[in-house]
C-alpha cells in the first residue's frame, strides 16, 4: 500500500507541476463569470455581450455561447472590446442559431505550447474554436509483445522412477520455464495534460504447452508416464506516461505498477506401450499473484494525427507475491515411501514463484478518439 500511495502522490505532484508550468501560475480573470447576448449585429454577424474590458474581457479571448437548454452552440474569439460590451464575430452558418438572451461563458485558458512532442489536443467542432486547455482524448493501444523473461517462473517436473526404492521424492524439477513466445496487449490511455497521461491495460501472456514422457515402473519396461503442463497469465498495468520529442518521431516513458495473475496446471497419466491401462495419477493447479514495478520506454511513430505505432522495451521488477497450489489427485505407485509428503514434493517440483526480473519487447499500435 505504501508503494501505491507513493505512486499516486508522485502522479499528482507531476500533474500539478505540469499544469502550473503551462499556465505560468496565471489566474483566469474570467473564471466563474457569465455574460449575456444583448444584441445581434446581422451585418457583421456579431453577437454583442454585456461584458467588456472592465470585466476582464480581452480581444482574442475565446468565449462560448450556450442556448436556453444550456447546450453549447460554439466557441469563438472576441473580435472587439469596449468598457462594458464586447463583440464576438460568428460564421454565418452558426450565427443563425444565436439569439438574444443566450448565456456566454469563457472557455478555459489555452495552455502554453509544450516544447517537443505532446499528446494531441481535441479537434474542434466545425465552426467552433478549439476548446482551450482540453486534451479529452482516449488512446487505445493494442498489439503483440515477445516476453524473454516472465515476471514469474515455474519448473517442468520429472518423475524419478528410481526414487521409489530409495524412499526419496518421486517428483523432481527438470527444467525452468522463463519466457513466453507471445503476449497480447490492450491499453486505454487518457491524457491529463499536454504531455502526461494515465494508462490502464491488460496483458495476456501465452505459454506453450509442455509435454514429457518417462519411465513409470522399473519392474515393467512397457509402463511409462505422460504429463502435460499448461500455463497462462493476465497482467494489469497502471502507469503514468510521458511523451517527448517533436514531429512524427516521439519517445514515450512510462512508470507504474503491474498486477499479474498466473495459473499453472499439471496433468499426469500412467500408460502402457500397447495403449492399455491408462490411469490418471496426478492433477495439480497452482495460482500466483505477482506485484511488480513496471517501466516502459518506446519510440513512437505518428503515421497520422489519430494513428501511431510503437516499439520499445518494458522492465518489470517483482516486489511481492502470493498464491496457492492444490493437488487434486495423486495416485502413488506400489512401493512408494509411506512417510514422505508426496503432494509437497510435487508442488516443490513445479515451483511456481515470482521471478527476479521480467522483460517485454512490445510492438503496438495506437488509435486516438
Amino acid at each position: 500500500m505504501r508503494v501505491l500511495s507513493g505512486f499516486v502522490a508522485l502522479i499528482s505532484l507531476l500533474i500539478a507541476g505540469e499544469t502550473a508550468a503551462q499556465t505560468g501560475g496565471y489566474r483566469d480573470p474570467l473564471m466563474g463569470k457569465e455574460f449575456e447576448v444583448v444584441k445581434l449585429d446581422k451585418k457583421r454577424t456579431s453577437a454583442i455581450i454585456d461584458g467588456g474590458s472592465g470585466d476582464g474581457v480581452q480581444r482574442g479571448r475565446t468565449l462560448c455561447i450556450f442556448n436556453r437548454e444550456d447546450a453549447q452552440i460554439g466557441c469563438w474569439p472576441v473580435s472587439g472590446v469596449k468598457a462594458s460590451q464586447s463583440a464576438i464575430t460568428i460564421p454565418k452558418a452558426q450565427f443563425r442559431s444565436v439569439k438574444r438572451g443566450m448565456m456566454v461563458r469563457p472557455a478555459p485558458l489555452q495552455p502554453a505550447p509544450v516544447p517537443g512532442g505532446a499528446y494531441p489536443q481535441q479537434a474542434p467542432r466545425a465552426g467552433a474554436a478549439a476548446a482551450p486547455g482540453r486534451t479529452g482524448l482516449a488512446f487505445v493501444t493494442f498489439g503483440y509483445a515477445y516476453v524473454p523473461l516472465l515476471p514469474f517462473n515455474f519448473d517442468v517436473p520429472a518423475f524419478d522412477v528410481d526414487a521409489r526404492a530409495a524412499g526419496g521424492p518421486l517428483w523432481k524439477s527438470s527444467s525452468t520455464v522463463k519466457s513466453s513466445p507471445a503476449a497480447i496487449r490492450f491499453v486505454v490511455e487518457t491524457p491529463l495534460t499536454a504531455t502526461v497521461a494515465l494508462s490502464l491495460g491488460i496483458v495476456y501472456r501465452h505459454i506453450n504447452e509442455t509435454k514429457a514422457q518417462g519411465d513409470y515402473d522399473a519392474d515393467d519396461p512397457a509402463a511409462f508416464i505422460e504429463q502435460q503442463l499448461t500455463a497462462q497469465s493476465i497482467g494489469v498495468p497502471l502507469q503514468a506516461r510521458w511523451l517527448f520529442g517533436s514531429g512524427r518521431l516521439l519517445f514515450l516513458l512510462a512508470e507504474g505498477l503491474e498486477i499479474d495473475y498466473s495459473l499453472v496446471r499439471l496433468r499426469a497419466s500412467s500408460k502402457r506401450d500397447d495403449g492399455t491401462a491408462t490411469q490418471r495419477i496426478a492433477d495439480l493447479l497452482s495460482t500466483l499473484t505477482v506485484f511488480s514495478i513496471r517501466g516502459d520506454f518506446a519510440a513512437v511513430m505518428r503515421f497520422s494525427p489519430t494513428f501511431s505505432g510503437q516499439a520499445g522495451l518494458a522492465l518489470l521488477i517483482p516486489v511481492a507475491s502470493g498464491g496457492s497450489a492444490e493437488v487434486t489427485k495423486l495416485t502413488l505407485p506400489a512401493g512408494a515411501s509411506p512417510t514422505r509428503d508426496h503432494e509437497k514434493d510435487l508442488v516443490s517440483a513445479v515451483g511456481h514463484r515470482r521471478s527476479k526480473v521480467g522483460i517485454e519487447i512490445p510492438i503496438t499500435f495506437s488509435v486516438t478518439f
